[in-house]
């Protein structure tokens, strides 16, 4: 019996802290911005409101966001 093909996850999923730093660990030495977005991410206090772009299960963007009060 065959097997079904696997779907790869595309496009924007949530994305836990601790999937994050698994992906900083493996990239903060290519791209110094990093550890720059590590530092902003725990100061603004965005670790549960992260999102990342998918494409073939490769993370190619991240952004992580802050819910104020009044919005």
């Amino acid at each position: 019996m065959n097997q079904p093909e696997s779907k790869s996850k595309d496009g924007i999923f949530n994305l836990p802290y601790e999937d994050w730093l698994e992906f900083f660990e493996a990239n903060k030495s290519t791209d110094k911005f990093f550890s720059k977005m590590k530092r902003g991410i725990i100061d603004d206090n965005c670790q549960d409101h992260m999102r990342a772009y998918y494409e073939d299960d490769k993370i190619l963007g991240v952004i992580a966001t802050k819910q104020f009060k009044n919005y």
